[in-house]
């Protein structure tokens, strides 16, 4: 049984939350996003004003737990001063607003109860959205209110994945994994193949019916589409119908999780693995294009990511709507200003997708209003002021070319972005032309050459070098027994008594 006990506890820590002289304990599963806020689709429900509705998120992994600020109004305070991030290894704590939030040591407190909270479901308002999970609460002996609260929630969540069960026909719902303006994603089994699929239930529209029933159209032809569409950086469709007045879409389950998830886990990424993200985003909207499909809310919550590294683009004709596909902190000025979209709309979407994944925030905050204006009239920092290295030419990619306010500024087409990315990454042994004094800043993109080639080419260089000085001292010596010579004639026609060969010592 200890052996069982310090286990689990390798897998999971407690994260004590004090509000009003009230302590409340939750449990966080190794490497599971929990979102911390006052919303009652959060994980971890705090009920002080201090506290926003989506205050921060919050994962236990490697001993430690990271706290990530998602713009709150009071932020998260960590040794006295107000941070974006921090880590809290045992014992360590930090304010969420004021309230005191204590990654509590394993032997300090033995949690009483258990208490399975709702899945939470993400808005998908913020910049860079996570996937919902599951979490565990766990409340301590002077919180019962709070068991209770947590254990009502969940007889209350309960039903409705039993609704959705019942609705699709072959299908086994297993978990509610993410939720989206359209659509409610489940993890699900498929009866008769018996294997797990990512599930997703078109939401109902009751207010505006005709509206829904057009949306309900455009769903199932673009969704039809789209299952034809068959390329390893864009996840398979499987199924696509309507079964109980539920209209539904199965698909590919990647275990990897968003990038969203991946950047609130474990901050920004490395610019080489961008210019992969890049590449693989890019193949899959190359092939979607083709086909003439538009994604239009191309983000970091659409793109997931396997256990290798590969990035897979999900949400192909879940976007119907052009009047209201995106999100806002990815969305393209053409789409702000209603106008119509084509392929240059999704590289917008995915040079702010870049831009997140190198700096770990969207390129512009604020509310929405602010972060539209932005969209349509500023240019992004710079990576360099948010203390980011990038390879200049792709800073030029994705900051002037790939989100350029005109479509007409930004790469023509999937292909001829990608043919960008292989010019900068392909080895070369050119010298730099006509560099701007800022891009010494910047580190290479373009590989080095092997050392044989290398060694190679310094023998053929130093082969024609010494042939050169052979060839300029044969003309040299041409040209000085020529004049020796030339002197010698005349002297002889102007002094013709003179002994030229006593002069020269014979």
């Amino acid at each position: 049984m200890n052996g069982d006990s310090d286990s689990s506890r390798k897998h999971e820590a407690v994260l004590k939350i004090k509000t009003d002289g009230l302590n409340r304990r939750f449990v966080l599963a190794a490497d599971e996003l929990v979102t911390i806020g006052r919303a009652a689709a959060c994980g971890i429900q705090v009920q002080d004003k201090s506290v926003s509705r989506e205050h921060c998120v919050a994962v236990f992994t490697k001993g430690k737990i990271c706290i990530n600020d998602l713009r709150s109004t009071h932020g998260v305070t960590f040794q006295g001063e107000r941070v974006d991030r921090c880590e809290l290894w045992p014992g360590d704590s930090c304010n969420l607003g004021s309230a005191l939030a204590t990654f509590e040591p394993a032997a300090t407190h033995k949690p009483a109860k258990v208490v399975s909270a709702p899945k939470p479901a993400q808005r998908p308002a913020t910049p860079l959205p996570a996937t919902p999970l599951h979490e565990a609460v766990q409340a301590s002996s002077d919180a019962a209110a709070s068991d209770e609260f947590a254990a009502a929630k969940t007889m209350k969540a309960k039903p409705a994945l039993d609704q959705a069960a019942d609705a699709i026909a072959g299908y086994r719902i297993l978990e509610k994994i993410g939720e989206g303006g359209f659509a409610n994603v489940y993890r699900a089994e498929q009866v008769q193949l018996r294997r797990e699929v990512a599930l997703k239930i078109l939401k109902r529209d009751d207010d505006d019916d005709d509206e829904h029933k057009q949306r309900i159209e455009e769903f199932m032809s673009e969704a039809r589409v789209a299952a034809g569409l068959s390329d390893p950086r864009l996840v398979q469709i499987y199924d696509v119908g309507e079964s109980g007045g539920e209209h539904f879409l199965s698909m590919e389950l990647v275990e990897g999780g968003s990038l969203a998830r991946k950047l609130r886990r474990d901050g920004a990424m490395p610019w080489q693995e961008v210019i992969r993200l890049l590449r693989d985003v890019g193949n899959a909207l190359n092939v979607a294009h083709s086909a003439g499909l538009v994604h239009r809310d191309v983000k970091p919550g659409n793109i997931l990511m396997t256990s290798s590294g590969q990035a897979k683009l999900t949400d192909l004709g879940l976007a119907v709507n052009e009047s209201h596909a995106g999100t806002i902190a990815f969305m393209a000025p053409e789409q702000l200003r209603r106008e119509p979209l084509d392929g240059r709309t999704d590289l917008y979407g995915l040079g702010c997708t870049a831009y997140a994944a190198l700096s770990g925030s969207a390129p512009f905050a604020g509310d929405r209003q602010e972060m539209a204006r932005a969209h349509l009239k500023q240019k992004p920092a710079p990576m360099l002021d948010r203390n980011v290295q990038v390879p200049w030419h792709l800073h030029q990619l994705i900051i002037d070319s790939m989100m350029a306010k005109n479509p007409n500024d930004r790469p023509q087409d999937a292909s001829a972005m990608i043919a960008r990315l292989d010019r900068m990454i392909l080895p070369t042994n050119a010298e730099p032309v006509g560099l701007d004094e800022d891009e010494l800043d910047y580190p290479s993109v373009a590989p080095i050459r092997s050392s044989r080639s290398r060694a190679t080419g310094s023998q053929n260089q130093s082969s024609k070098a010494f042939w050169a000085r052979l060839a300029g001292d044969a003309i040299v010596f041409s040209i000085c027994a020529a004049t020796t010579i030339g002197l010698l004639l005349a002297l002889r026609v102007v002094w013709p008594g003179a002994d030229i060969y006593k002069m020269i010592g014979k």
